[in-house]
């Protein structure tokens, strides 16, 4: 039997990722994630930028780095590895051992929106 996930999203995630979704739409070219991201400019790093913890995110443990965000671990980790998006984001199976093309960030976009719209399960 299929337990159901029952995470909350925190209003000041969602506040974060409006304000990371209002970045990406003024400036499209501020964006750059792909599978193996390692730029503070995805979705999480912009998160942190307007967090206020982007000047330590290398020195924290990555629990530190999702409570900086408000979010869960589990959900940090929904956005942050590209891998475990739903497939509807993706111009090629993430299973297939392919790399993943640059995400547009109208899909970034598109994704949070999904992310809110799921209370951070999805």
């Amino acid at each position: 039997m299929h337990t159901p996930i029952t995470e909350h999203l925190d209003p000041r995630a969602v506040e974060l990722l409006r304000q990371v979704q209002q970045q990406l739409r003024d400036n499209p070219e501020s964006y750059l994630q792909d599978r193996d991201c390692g730029s503070a400019q995805c979705i999480i790093g912009w998160m942190e930028k307007f967090a206020g913890s982007m000047n330590a995110r290398k020195l924290m443990p990555i629990l530190t780095r999702a409570e900086s965000c408000f979010l869960t671990l589990n959900q940090w980790a929904r956005l942050y590895w590209v891998g475990d998006w739903p497939t509807e984001f993706f111009d090629s199976d993430p299973t297939s051992g392919s790399e993943i093309n640059a995400i547009p960030a109208s899909v970034a976009i598109a994704r949070i929106d999904h992310f809110i719209a799921t209370n951070g399960t999805e």
